[in-house]
């Protein structure tokens, strides 16, 4: 909308007082607008607004005006327009890396969308904070319904009148709503990718045909995830998981890592969620199994790192209501799970997180028991954290998953299946501090640790990927859209630059032959202004010549008639000065051969057409007196 508002205001300001021309170029500020957003940094946005700054009515002026809006036309639609929907944090930390790596692949890329402060933070033009909306379960989901609907209303409208521009749709996570993303973009025509796609291998499988309907591509991030996908028929490419990728590239706050290090007993580090509903759910568990375990073991320190500010203020509010003394920090996770001996952690993929760093750790879930009871008709896999899927993959070869005769699984794990388990993991409908701090006091035993550790590093090593799982998505993305394969643009590998095919000569050819054939277009009808105006000068030459005449006739007086003889002379020395180099007309639909030759350029070749054919005027006018 500034945009619009500056250049309307330009042409208020600057177009001549023409009611066909003011409306012409209200028009043409109109779409500058639109054009204006995706080309802010570009030369050619500049140079227009220049142009259109200085001289309107210019004929001259208006023919590289057009040439220039017609070049900026086809930058617009070759444009990489990609629209991301993230509506969880963790999502909107991934994308924002992936926004990150497409714009130094691409610097055109233009990112719009749903996302949260990172991703609006690395670049893109963001129509919502959907982090705000992170809900889980069907009573949360309903109580948002009315706004989901009006957001889906939305987007579907921004990708019709958009889908030109639009050359990819990125789903990150957040299955619920971005279903109906998908739906939108498919029935425009647009791809899709899934990048961080929901769990359908744990969770209600039958979603898989959602999967092949509105998604193009799936981004997988474990290797048993990419089989699963195969096995399903999806178009898979396997990146590797970004919290690996991401723990590389944190910067730590290193003064506060050695203050809260300063002290040698272990610290706990308290990760209670990134939702509203998880803070609700589950601290007051959390904070139950960090008061048992250290009034079991004294030297125990808990730390908790709150996602937000208002987190942090519901959490110091229930410490200070029960007179419980642990401190709170807010952006200070990665500091936290640095320091960290071991964690208390909600599940989700913090864990990953925490592998990362090897920390070991205790995932606690609460739930409703209607929500624990419906698990066991919907969930397949055999735990409810990552890292321990993969875990058990890795150093066992029992299957990730229930049998398929097995329709309603176990209530609760067996003593076997919590031995399998990295990650000691609780997911119950009632208080279980009294196990999760039993857990976590097992670690404080030496050779406990030490074996759970070294599986932790032997288990990351193996997962560690040798390429950037962000660079090898922003390379599909930039490989596999519709621009790129128009283009013919090909990613040979990692380091190597986009190539450009025998195709995009001859389109650049076709388009220049095509400009060769606006620019005459555009000198024709430039031409009928300047002969029209030929003909007015033409006219009121022949009334000054009539009117000279008729004052020699009637005042026969030297000086007047030396006077009048003199400006004729003028004008023929006016009109002389067009004669300094020959007219070639068929250099108008080459700019560039006027330049290397030294040829008059458009505005002066038709100047001095006018100037000659006046010139032959005045000399037949002469020759007749």
């Amino acid at each position: 909308m500034q945009a619009k508002r500056f250049f309307c205001g330009l042409f208020q300001k600057f177009a001549f007082a023409n009611k066909e021309n003011v409306i012409k170029l209200g028009k043409r500020a109109e779409g500058w607008s639109r054009k204006a957003r995706m080309l802010a940094f570009n030369r050619r946005t500049r140079d227009v607004a220049f142009l259109q700054r200085i001289s309107f009515g210019d004929v001259s002026t208006e023919i590289k005006l057009m040439s220039l809006n017609r070049a900026a036309d086809r930058q617009s639609s070759n444009s990489f327009q990609i629209f991301f929907s993230a509506g969880e944090p963790s999502g909107d930390a991934h994308a924002a890396s992936l926004i990150r790596e497409i714009q130094a692949c691409d610097p055109s890329a233009l990112c719009v969308g749903y996302g949260g402060p990172l991703m609006r933070k690395a670049g893109q033009i963001q129509h919502y904070d959907l982090t705000q909306k992170a809900v889980m379960f069907f009573k949360s989901v309903l109580g948002q319904i009315a706004f989901f609907r009006s957001l889906y209303k939305k987007t579907e409208a921004y990708f019709s009148e958009n889908k030109k521009n639009i050359q990819a749709v990125v789903l990150v996570d957040y299955p619920g709503f971005n279903w109906w993303v998908a739906r939108a973009a498919k029935n425009c025509g647009i791809p899709v990718y899934y990048f961080m796609p929901p769990q359908l291998w744990a969770w209600a499988g039958w979603r898989i045909k959602k999967m092949h309907k509105f998604v193009d591509y799936v981004f997988t991030t474990t290797p048993f995830e990419t089989k699963w996908f195969q096995s399903h028929d999806c178009n898979v490419i396997e990146i590797g998981h970004p919290f690996l990728e991401e723990a590389k590239r944190h910067v730590i706050d290193s003064n506060f890592l050695e203050e809260i290090q300063s002290e040698k007993s272990p610290i706990l580090t308290i990760l209670p969620g990134s939702r509203d509903q998880e803070i609700k759910n589950n601290f007051q568990d959390l904070l139950n199994t960090a008061e048992k375990a250290r009034l079991a073991n004294p030297e125990i320190r808990p730390m908790i790192a709150a996602f937000k500010e208002s987190h942090a203020e519901t959490i110091e509010e229930i410490l200070s209501r029960q007179g419980v003394a642990i401190p709170v920090y807010v952006g200070k996770t990665q500091e936290l799970i640095r320091a960290a001996y071991f964690a208390l952690a909600v599940s989700g993929s913090v864990t990953m997180e925490l592998l990362a760093n090897r920390v070991p750790t205790v995932v606690y879930y609460r739930v409703g028991k209607i929500g624990h009871f419906a698990q066991r008709f919907f969930r397949r896999s055999r735990y409810i954290t990552l890292v321990n899927l993969l875990g058990l993959e890795f150093f066992t070869s029992e299957s990730l998953y229930f049998p398929e005769n097995q329709r309603i699984i176990p209530a609760y794990p067996t003593e076997r299946d919590f031995d399998a388990m990295l990650f000691p993991e609780f997911l119950t409908p009632f208080d279980a501090s009294d196990e999760t701090a039993e857990c976590l006091l097992d670690l404080l035993d030496p050779q406990n640790y030490a074996h759970c550790k070294n599986q932790l590093e032997i288990l990351h090593a193996h997962l560690d990927p040798s390429r950037n799982p962000f660079q090898i998505a922003a390379e599909t993305l930039l490989k596999t859209s519709p621009i790129a394969k128009r283009n013919e643009i090909r990613v040979a590998d990692v380091s190597s630059p986009l190539a450009e095919s025998a195709e995009i000569a001859k389109i650049n050819e076709a388009e220049t032959e095509n400009e060769k054939t606006e620019i005459k277009e555009d000198v024709e009808k430039c031409e009928e202004k300047y002969i029209a105006e030929e003909i007015r000068i033409v006219e009121q030459e022949k009334k000054l010549i009539e009117k000279e005449r008729q004052i020699t006739e009637q005042t026969p007086n030297t000086k007047s008639s030396a006077a009048s003889k003199q400006e004729s002379i003028s004008l023929k020395s006016l009109a002389a000065t067009s004669k300094q180099q020959p007219i070639k007309k068929q250099t108008l639909a080459n700019p560039a051969a006027k330049e290397k030759k030294n040829e008059p350029s458009d505005d002066e070749f038709l100047f001095q057409k006018a100037s000659s054919s006046l010139l032959k005027k005045l000399s037949s006018e002469e020759s007749n007196e």
